[in-house]
């Protein structure tokens, strides 16, 4: 029997080494992690330049940041992940055109919480601030040179709106919008420099702001003037109906607030009179357009609407259940060989018949008015000059059908009707 060479350790020193270890290995991981942090070098601004000599312009940052809005700043005032060196790896990657500006223009931070179909913090191609202003050389807007000055509008827009990687995963529909604006009277004025031409942030703006764009359909922007009558008519190609420019003028727009503005409550008597010459002051005074995104909605408004749908949802179910019922027992009668029963004189038939058509003719001429891009639209007034005839018709068929509709009410008066 053989014995081992070695003497064997005595359990209660066995029990010691255990937790010396693990204390060897704690000491050992906090001398590492002390070593890395101490590995972060603490900086300020001054020592930025020693790496980063030159802009994309080829001057320096600091000749670009003297020249720019933020003449006075330190680097570290925007970048402030930036402190150490190396620069730390943060867990969230921070956005110095973007998050490092919100720290200070709290009000545009503010605002500035969508554009088009982009929403803050859901869409990684939502513009940040410096996409449209500019990094470290950033100019006012009223200097010519400055990328968002009006005349410089359209390249900047451009950069995002002529990708046609970005125009098709949004759906937007104008592929090269910049280039079409290059070739109006607009873009053309604001290439020569008349920098008092519409360019992109006069039209696509909110409430003045280019920090609030919206898309097409956003509540507050089709869902009110579109969605009264003048704007329904204009959108349908009436060049006769008041436009934006036949209230609010041309050339000489001013705010609603300005006593000499068309658009002022004391002047609109004068302004609608251009072509309702005898409304009075307060139907002039009526509200167009609503301002808070849910177009002209009044309670009375609201209620009628609500009337409306039920009566429609009523009348329409109540017409298709009767002619249900009386095709069932036609088609009963005529299987049975039953002998015919006429039911109507010439005239009622004329009543019926009278009522169907203009009743159909006013829904289609009607409906024509709101959704004049739909295939039935199209189809009966989508040539030239049709929505002008589509209004008289539709005068036409509602007197037919109001008229139809006395007839038929005196007629039930009559002895036979009565029967």
């Amino acid at each position: 029997m053989y014995r081992s060479i070695f003497p064997k350790a005595a359990p209660h020193k066995t029990s010691l080494l255990i937790p010396a270890a693990v204390a060897v290995c704690i000491l050992i991981g906090a001398g590492l992690a002390g070593a890395q942090e101490e590995e972060y070098e603490p900086i300020d601004s001054s020592v930025c330049a020693d790496c980063h000599e030159a802009s994309r312009h080829g001057s320096a940052f600091s000749d670009d940041i003297t020249h720019s809005v933020h003449d006075g700043l330190d680097c570290l005032d925007c970048h402030v992940d930036r402190d150490t060196v190396p620069h730390r790896e943060l867990e969230e990657t921070f956005y110095p055109g973007c998050q490092g500006c919100r720290t200070c223009h709290e009000d545009a931070s503010e605002t500035y919480q969508a554009h088009g179909r982009a929403r803050l913090g859901s869409c990684e191609d939502m513009p940040q601030c410096s996409d449209c202003h500019g990094d470290h050389d950033i100019l006012p807007s009223t200097a010519k040179r400055s990328s968002v000055h009006p005349t410089n509008l359209p390249e900047t827009c451009g950069r995002c709106h002529e990708n046609l990687d970005i125009t098709t995963k949004y759906d937007i529909l104008i592929d090269h919008p910049i280039q079409i604006y290059a070739r109006s009277v607009h873009g053309k004025a604001t290439r020569g420099g008349i920098y008092v031409a519409a360019s992109c942030n006069d039209c696509h703006s909110s409430g003045g702001s280019a920090h609030k764009i919206l898309s097409p359909g956003s509540p507050g922007r089709l869902t009110t003037f579109i969605d009264s009558y003048h704007g329904l008519k204009s959108k349908a190609g009436d060049t006769h109906v008041a436009n934006c420019a036949s209230c609010h003028g041309v050339h000489r727009i001013l705010p609603a607030s300005d006593p000499t503005s068309t658009v002022n409550p004391a002047n609109l008597k004068h302004t609608c009179g251009e072509c309702h010459p005898n409304i009075s002051e307060g139907m002039a005074s009526t509200p167009i357009h609503g301002i808070g995104g849910q177009g002209l909605r009044t309670p009375i408004a609201d209620v009628v609407e609500k009337i409306y749908i039920v009566a429609i949802v009523v009348i329409i179910g109540l017409m298709v259940l009767h002619w249900l019922i009386d095709l069932q027992r036609h088609l009963r009668d005529v299987l049975a060989k039953r002998p015919q029963v006429l039911r109507m004189r010439a005239d009622e038939v004329v009543q019926h018949a009278l009522l169907a058509v203009s009743f159909i003719s006013l829904v289609i001429s009607g409906f024509a008015l709101r959704y004049d891009q739909g295939f039935v639209s199209r189809f009966f007034f989508g040539w030239e000059g049709g929505f002008e005839v589509r209004g008289t018709l539709h005068r036409i068929w509602a007197v037919v059908f109001m008229g139809t509709i006395v007839w038929h009410v005196l007629y039930l008066f009559s002895s036979r009707g009565r029967r």
